[in-house]
């Protein structure tokens, strides 16, 4: 590093294994995911209480930083990426448990649901579900439809699919300026001109539309924060104690008051996502850390890729119970969906997941964060990685990581 850059800061960066912080941010996403499945219809007239959704684009943003950085310093290690083994970890993390959770609602339309239009809907919708293309041929207009959530989790495998292929075969430059012209695409997508020139139902729309633009913000400052020079820039912005909070008062700004901010209002929220994920991983200390870090959030975190395929499970059966002791309320619901959630996935994450996540070490020239528990009772470490993002460990020693 020259000139007025950070070598210290950045040296420091590069040695991180695990940003602690992380976990902390997936807490909040999930959370607000859950919120925004519950409790938000009672908030009606508050527009940032309206903005649970947006838990979703944190997932993106944080997993397009957290896989681009492993894929950088693999190639940084070992002088290209292994294709093979980035696939196998993905299938690994992310398959067991969506399929099996799939497969859980397959059994319960087929009881529960059979003969009606919801049932039917699901049945002509499951083979999008089961190739991950759902966000392409399953509409979102209408809540009801049943797993309409794994658009998301579609979106994410079809950047796991085709981003390793871009960094391997671009050399830097290259993967910079193929996330700039994917930014710049999807700015005037949403824009409004590019969505009544493609029309909404067309695919390449609907490939811009809710994923890329929060997942190449991701992209993009990992590929920033891998230089020696562009991080020194950003370390002056994202480097302070405070940095955090400016930059999540920021982006809490931007859902509040969308109109004020008319027509940069996305763009505005994806320097936030910018701005906060940064701000969370050059430096391990910062304002938010002792919360982001508090261990019960953390372990949400953790937790938060099972608990995102298996909140609507649990927000139903919690529908009925609350129903039952006539107790129905938004606010009860969202209560109770989430300890219900908590465990549901805890129980995953240790005696099923935990399976596949030890297989993965197999594969991990950079071993990621995400330790398996191990032992009867042992729980998942604080630190660890969630929601099918891995997180960054680059000594081979070290121990062994979405939308509503």
């Amino acid at each position: 590093m020259q000139g007025s850059a950070a070598p210290e800061p950045y040296a420091r960066f590069k040695a991180t294994r695990v940003f602690g912080s992380l976990d902390g941010l997936r807490a909040a996403s999930i959370l607000a995911v859950i919120w925004s499945h519950s409790a938000s219809g009672s908030f009606r007239d508050i527009t940032l209480l309206q903005q649970g959704s947006y838990g979703v684009t944190l997932f993106f943003t944080i997993s397009g930083f957290l896989i681009s950085t492993l894929l950088l310093r693999e190639r940084a290690k070992y002088g290209r990426i292994s294709l093979r083994d980035f696939y196998i970890r993905r299938t690994l993390r992310i398959w067991p448990l969506y399929y099996a959770v799939l497969g859980l609602y397959t059994v319960l339309v087929l009881v529960m649901e059979r003969g009606t239009s919801r049932g039917a809907a699901f049945m002509h919708n499951l083979p999008s579900y089961a190739t991950y293309t759902s966000n392409l041929f399953v509409s979102l207009t209408d809540q009801a439809v049943i797993f309409y959530f794994a658009w998301s989790l579609a979106a994410e495998e079809q950047f796991y699919l085709v981003w390793p292929l871009v960094m391997r075969l671009l050399r830097p430059p290259g993967p910079l300026v193929f996330i700039l012209g994917l930014l710049a695409l999807t700015g005037v997508s949403l824009s409004g001109y590019g969505g009544a020139q493609l029309s909404y139902p067309h695919l390449a729309f609907k490939v811009l539309d809710r994923s890329v633009g929060p997942i190449s913000t991701g992209v993009l400052l990992a590929i920033l924060l891998d230089s020696p020079a562009s991080f020194g820039v950003l370390w002056r912005v994202l480097g302070r104690p405070w940095s955090s909070v400016a930059a999540a008062a920021w982006l809490l700004f931007t859902l509040a008051f969308p109109k004020w901010l008319e027509p940069w209002d996305t763009p505005a929220s994806w320097l936030g996502l910018f701005l906060l994920v940064g701000s969370c991983v050059v430096q391990e200390r910062h304002w938010l850390a002792p919360v982001l870090r508090f261990k019960p959030v953390a372990l949400v975190g953790v937790l938060s890729y099972g608990m995102y395929l298996m909140h609507m499970l649990s927000m139903n059966a919690v529908k009925i119970v609350l129903k039952r002791l006539g107790a129905e309320t938004p606010i009860a619901e969202f209560g109770l969906s989430v300890p219900f959630t908590v465990l549901a996935a805890w129980i995953s994450y240790r005696y099923y997941e935990g399976y596949f996540l030890r297989l993965k070490k197999k594969f991990s020239r950079v071993p990621m964060g995400e330790p398996a528990p191990s032992a009867p009772g042992e729980t998942p470490a604080a630190s660890a990685g969630g929601v099918g993002a891995d997180q960054v460990q680059t000594d081979p020693a070290a121990p062994p990581a979405v939308g509503g």
